[in-house]
């Protein structure tokens, strides 16, 4: 079900091309960056994430393999973001999610700047199987906000007693 909602909220379709750079040994890069795509006859970009002083031919790879869904953390998005010619191989890219821990505004306006495309945040945990929510393609991105909840997932903000709280009203997830 979680597989099924990636491809849905993300649009990936048998015409796609998906790149996870995070890890295949956590969920989150796993069903985004083979399971998912596979499960859409997609094909799929694979690499080698042990050495980050290859984000430039990460980078290069996204271009030459027309990269359409990408999926990633936080500072790999920032690290991306300072590749000259970022924008040029990003030009295929129509859907960035990013994962594993917050998206802060800094490293969310550094990569739309230097390379055109939106990041959409998400929020999961494994024992959710991995993926809970994320900005689609078309919402309207709001920093501090990890978007809304997969159809296979229940998602509450509570207080510390806890309680549900209403809309807009800070607590825990």
């Amino acid at each position: 079900a979680n597989m099924q909602a990636i491809l849905y909220c993300d649009n990936v379709t048998s015409t796609s091309v998906s790149c996870a750079l995070a890890p295949f040994h956590h969920l989150y890069g796993l069903q985004t960056g083979l399971l998912a795509p596979l499960l859409a006859n997609a094909s799929v970009l694979i690499e080698d994430l042990t050495d980050l002083h290859g984000l430039r031919t990460f980078v290069a790879d996204i271009q030459k393999c027309q990269v359409t869904n990408l999926y990633s953390l936080p500072v790999v998005y920032y690290l991306m973001a300072r590749v000259p010619d970022a924008r040029e191989s990003m030009k295929s890219v129509v859907s960035a999610v990013s994962g594993g821990y917050k998206l802060s505004s800094t490293i969310y306006d550094t990569f739309m700047n230097r390379t055109g495309v939106k990041i959409h945040e998400g929020y999961g945990l494994t024992e959710a199987s991995p993926i809970c929510t994320w900005h689609r393609p078309g919402d309207v991105i709001k920093i501090d906000s990890v978007g809304r909840a997969f159809s296979c997932c229940e998602v509450a903000i509570l207080n510390c007693v806890p309680t549900p709280l209403a809309p807009g009203v800070v607590g825990e997830v």
